[in-house]
């Protein structure tokens, strides 16, 4: 019986498919070999990546700051023991945070704890409230600034320090965060513009009270000197934020 051209294109047509077949069968293989070396039992990164989990939970100055971030930011904070807190919605509380009820919430900083207790959440940096509250507390007002005096034997002088944070505005179905997440540029510079971003010594400085008034109300500082400063910090912060926006544009490419 004569083959017809329909059958004989069928046959061409089952041959290709047994071949692709075999093909990305290998392919799936060679995945899943690589998949479990991946995730095969490497002590010499995994040792490191715990012990370094393991300081960050016993990190008594985490747990501290965020305590007083609550406070500041009008939560209830009840001390249970055991690094363990119930957390409230207070009346004086000026912001919207996750997680939070008027009856309260129980949290903990103790890994343990929160692994044999459903009901108790672990407080991490990653966490969804402690993001919440750095938010908060960056968005308000109060507490934006602070004026200290640096007796450090050195001609008299200021300093401006500022903190920019570089952001990527798109929509969150890109995930820009995974090439540029927010970051944090500090600009320090003194009164003859010099940038002092990168000296130690500011770094380790011990501040003590003073009255910023007295600077404030000195019209050739309040008109002349500040201006200046701050538009040379915001001038320096463009330029290091075309580095990292450039490195960011690199990764992505990549």
């Amino acid at each position: 019986m004569p083959v017809t051209q329909d059958e004989n294109a069928f046959r061409a047509l089952l041959e290709e498919t047994v071949v692709a077949n075999k093909s990305i069968s290998k392919r799936l293989q060679r995945g899943h070999d690589r998949l479990l070396e991946i995730h095969s039992k490497r002590p010499e990164l995994a040792l490191p990546l715990i012990d370094t989990i393991r300081k960050q939970d016993g990190d008594p100055g985490f747990e501290a700051f965020f305590i007083r971030m609550l406070d500041h930011l009008g939560v209830e904070v009840e001390e249970l023991g055991s690094r363990s807190y119930l957390l409230r919605s207070g009346a004086s509380q000026n912001a919207a945070l996750p997680g939070l009820t008027p009856e309260g919430a129980m949290f903990t900083f103790e890994r343990a704890r929160a692994l044999s207790r459903e009901d108790v959440g672990f407080l991490t940096p990653d966490h969804p409230l402690v993001q919440a509250s750095l938010d908060a507390l960056l968005g308000i007002e109060a507490g934006n600034s602070v004026f200290g005096v640096w007796r450090s034997g050195e001609a008299d002088g200021i300093l401006l320090e500022i903190h920019f944070v570089i952001e990527c505005v798109a929509p969150p179905g890109l995930h820009a965060d995974r090439f540029l997440p927010a970051t944090p540029v500090r600009v320090v510079v003194d009164q003859t513009l010099g940038d002092r971003s990168d000296d130690d010594s500011f770094r380790a400085a011990e501040f003590e009270k003073g009255d910023v008034f007295r600077l404030l109300d000195t019209p050739v500082f309040k008109k002349k000197h500040l201006p200046a400063m701050l538009a040379k910090a915001t001038e320096i912060a463009g330029k290091r934020k075309e580095s990292i926006v450039q490195a960011a544009a690199a990764l992505k490419a990549n």
